[in-house]
């Protein structure tokens, strides 16, 4: 999994998708690995997403980590 997370941090992407995110595991940690890029979280679940927000809030990639119950392609 290190390798596959490495090519893709390569990539320097501007918008990430996490769907499926439960606690914020890679969203936070995606975050943190590229500072330009903004990490759309996005769990079906009120409860995960709480999760996820506090674990983003505590990693400091708050202002980065968007965390949704749905995705809107269009506005993401």
């Amino acid at each position: 999994m290190h390798e596959a997370i490495e090519t893709f941090v390569r990539k320097d992407y501007e918008r990430i998708i996490n769907v499926g995110s439960f606690d914020g595991h890679y969203a936070v940690g995606l975050a943190r690995l590229l500072p330009k890029a903004r990490v759309y979280a996005v769990d079906s679940s009120p409860y995960v997403r709480e999760l996820c927000a506090r674990m983003a809030e505590l990693n400091g990639a708050n202002d980065r980590v968007v965390v949704r119950g749905k995705l809107h392609v269009h506005g993401l």
